[in-house]
């Protein structure tokens, strides 16, 4: 019994190239929070999610104490407040150094959190 009996060879063909393609974008995510370390291999992306609900005046910062020949900044993209904000990086060669984020609540600090990032060569 075929299963894609109403799906042609091309469409069958484009749906599996979607499928790899979508794997190809999805990056690294960031779990791991100070004392712990998070391991990311050189020349990748990562990405850190963190709640973050505007109508309470919440507001995460990157604090710019983080090692810059390690990894870059690339930007920070919000999705609403039920997907929070995704802070995006590139690691760029073999180091380790730490992310420092703030939480602002109406322009108060509120907390703090670090993510250990070591980037190690495959």
């Amino acid at each position: 019994m075929r299963v894609f009996k109403s799906v042609n060879k091309q469409t069958f063909i484009w749906i599996i190239l979607i499928g790899f393609g979508m794997q190809r974008c999805s990056i690294d995510e960031l779990k791991a929070e100070f004392p712990n370390e998070n391991k990311i291999i050189a020349k990748k992306k990562f990405k850190i999610n963190l709640p973050e609900n505007h109508k309470l005046g919440e507001n995460w910062v990157l604090i710019d104490d983080y090692n810059h020949e390690i990894i870059n900044h690339i930007n920070s993209v919000w999705h609403g407040d039920q997907k929070g904000l995704d802070i995006n990086f590139l690691a760029l060669k073999q180091g380790k150094t730490t992310i420092k984020l703030k939480l602002l609540k109406m322009k108060d600090s509120v907390a703090v959190k670090q993510y250990i990032v070591d980037i190690q060569t495959k």
